[in-house]
């Protein structure tokens, strides 16, 4: 009996924290749809991110080699990167979704290879940002 009472206070107080049914507490998904993960690219290359979220999205930032390289404000979240200006290697890239009230949302790593060889550029907008913050300190 009293762990079934435990069990319900637990799930009240999730409840009232979260002030949204208790499922509702995830952080946001963050999908990157392009480039594709082990894609090869050279030139200007999208990266178009998609963010789903039972709560409201600040903005995402955008990751190259674990560099903050852009701040996304709002949808659609796509950024124009320069890949000229990058070493003919192998990347990484990933994208944090700036939640609200809950987790920030981050996304798969995904992988890539310059062919060609960061001009950063976010598509329509003039509000991208530029920075070298390494995520892991935050």
């Amino acid at each position: 009996m009293l762990k079934r009472a435990v069990a319900v206070v637990v799930l009240v107080v999730l409840a009232v924290v979260c002030s949204v049914p208790v499922w509702a507490c995830d952080p946001p998904y963050v999908g990157v749809n392009s480039p594709g993960d082990g894609a090869t690219v050279s030139g200007v290359m999208n990266i178009e991110v998609n963010v789903t979220s039972e709560t409201e999205v600040k903005g995402v930032d955008v990751y190259l080699d674990k560099k903050l390289v852009a701040s996304l404000p709002e949808a659609p979240y796509v950024l124009l990167l320069d890949t000229t200006k990058l070493a003919k290697d192998a990347h990484e890239l990933y994208v944090k979704a700036r939640a609200i009230d809950r987790e920030d949302g981050i996304s798969p790593i995904r992988k890539f290879t310059v062919s060609g060889s960061a001009e950063v550029a976010q598509a329509d907008s003039p509000s991208a940002t530029a920075s070298t913050e390494d995520p892991n300190q935050s």
